[in-house]
């Protein structure tokens, strides 16, 4: 049995209408509270329910891991960025933690790929050291891909069973942002110019040999535009298929997902490939500065709940946009006005 045997057997599905969330509508149909309303009809067709109750048990996962093509010298960061993030994830001192207590988000840091320090092959959800370089070689064989594609849909099945009600998607590592734009780029049949853009804040110089490297990698993965699992062990990386699985999986169950930024979308691209119901369960936290953000929102049809310009990763995006959930399910029901 293939890793997309294996992770995308379960069938998604979603009620043919959606009464809740059309009744939520009526609850807070109100010209003054804009998009808050569609958060909330949202809310409510995932929870089949109206009015739609806040979330209670949300849980944030960040897959880190590091990506061949940074050693093209495409990233802003050198090579201890994503161990010295990792480390302040776990001891609390990064902001994400601060940005996770604020919301009252627990979160759960999966290493699968992470290119610096001494790996360690015993931990958990751990599938090697970086990916490969895309550009020049397959980021996975395929017994990595299918045990990374196994990993997330593991975590999912984990957390869920935990009782979580809502999962934020979060990313960590360099290299990420050019693997998402290879991605969003064979999905999208777009130019490879569309889909780049500035990463973690790189100057012109970087900028064209990110845009050569993806290019060179667009080549390379086109012909496994049609199968998800084989796009992600050719173009993607461990962290890339463990979180096309977890997503997967979350879909699969009926559990809401909302995805973060670039990385996210291309995520969620891939998934809607191997289901294009799933995205009926995602919301989209925001949109990036990245170039092929939008693109990537546009093909998943979802509209962005914030516009900040953030490139940070690591579920910020997920983390501002989930109080803003929160808040919209809070003004539920909303008095109806009198007539006049």
């Amino acid at each position: 049995m293939t890793a997309a045997e294996n992770v995308f057997a379960e069938s998604i599905d979603w009620p043919d209408s959606d009464p809740a969330r059309t009744e939520a509508r009526r609850f807070t149909d109100h010209p003054g509270w804009g998009r808050l309303v569609d958060l909330a009809g949202w809310a409510a067709a995932v929870q089949e329910q109206t009015p739609a109750q806040r979330f209670q048990r949300p849980k944030l996962v960040i897959f880190a891991g590091d990506h061949g093509v940074a050693d093209a010298d495409i990233s802003a960061h050198d090579a201890s960025f994503t161990g010295v993030q990792l480390a302040a994830l776990r001891d609390g001192s990064s902001a994400i933690c601060r940005l996770a207590e604020l919301a009252r988000v627990p979160l759960r840091v999966v290493d699968v790929s992470s290119g610096s320090g001494a790996p360690d092959p015993s931990r958990p959800g751990w599938i090697r050291a970086g990916s490969g370089r895309i550009d020049r070689e397959d980021a996975l064989d395929a017994e990595e891909a299918q045990r990374a594609l196994e990993v997330g849909a593991a975590i999912a099945d984990a957390e869920i069973d935990a009782g979580a009600d809502v999962l934020l998607l979060g990313d960590l590592g360099r290299g990420s942002t050019a693997v998402a734009a290879v991605i969003v780029s064979v999905l999208a049949g777009a130019e490879p110019l569309k889909c780049i853009g500035r990463g973690s804040g790189i100057d012109d110089d970087t900028w064209m040999r990110k845009m050569n490297v993806v290019r060179d990698a667009r080549l390379r993965a086109w012909p496994e535009r049609h199968e998800p699992a084989d796009l992600v062990r050719v173009a993607g990386g461990a962290d890339f298929a463990a979180m096309t699985g977890f997503v997967y999986r979350a879909a699969a169950r009926r559990t809401p997902v909302i995805l973060d930024g670039m990385v996210s979308a291309a995520v969620g691209m891939l998934v809607q490939r191997a289901d294009p119901v799933a995205v009926q369960w995602f919301c989209a936290a925001q949109r990036s500065s990245e170039a092929g953000h939008q693109l990537a929102l546009s093909r998943l049809g979802l509209a962005p709940v914030l516009e900040m310009g953030l490139g940070t990763g690591q579920g910020a995006g997920s983390l501002l946009a989930f109080e803003l959930l929160q808040a919209a399910l809070s003004i539920q029901p909303e008095p109806a006005l009198p007539d006049v």
